[in-house]
């Protein structure tokens, strides 16, 4: 009788622990799940870094997270901080002021000019906007990383070319003849 009770004790026992395993894993396909992972995504790329953050970003303080969401806010985290980010051309034109000038073909007011190229060869006699493809100015540092100057002398600069950024990152429509 005793052994026969021990059995049925280690099979319980070994049933508990098979069933509560099973239950440790998270359902990916979850609803739960790929709402907390998508959040998550959407905080991480906003610059929450930690799961804390996103829990803060995505629940708040209207329930505490499941075991579900924080998988789903922990892979998000490790997806977003493992990935690799191409690089992107944010190129989309430049704007300068033409004063009606033989310089500027008796051309006035705002010229967009959609090429690179030509922006480059145009940049060292005029004053540039460069706009990325949301139509907003692109910052100093961007600018930067898409032409260079290739020479200047007393006067200003003389001519300037495009970084080996653009040329590797930017579509020849962007880049120009």
């Amino acid at each position: 009788m005793k052994i026969s009770s021990i059995i049925f004790s280690i099979i319980s026992f070994t049933f508990f622990v098979i069933s509560t395993n099973a239950k440790a894993q998270v359902n990916k396909n979850s609803d739960e799940y790929k709402n907390a992972y998508s959040c998550g995504i959407e905080a991480a790329k906003n610059g929450s870094t930690s799961v804390n953050s996103i829990v803060s970003y995505c629940i708040g303080n209207s329930h505490d997270p499941s075991r579900t969401e924080i998988q789903g806010f922990n892979d998000a985290v490790f997806n977003v901080r493992n990935s690799k980010k191409p690089a992107t051309c944010a190129f989309s034109h430049g704007i300068y002021e033409a004063n009606g000038s033989r310089s500027d073909n008796f051309e006035e007011g705002p010229q967009k000019i959609t090429s690179m190229r030509q922006i480059a060869e145009l940049m060292p006699s005029r004053d540039f906007t460069i706009y990325d493809q949301e139509g907003k100015p692109i910052s100093k540092e961007d600018v930067n990383k898409l032409f260079y100057i290739i020479s200047s002398n007393q006067y200003g600069i003389n001519k300037i070319g495009l970084t080996k950024f653009a040329l590797q990152n930017c579509s020849k429509k962007q880049l120009g003849k």
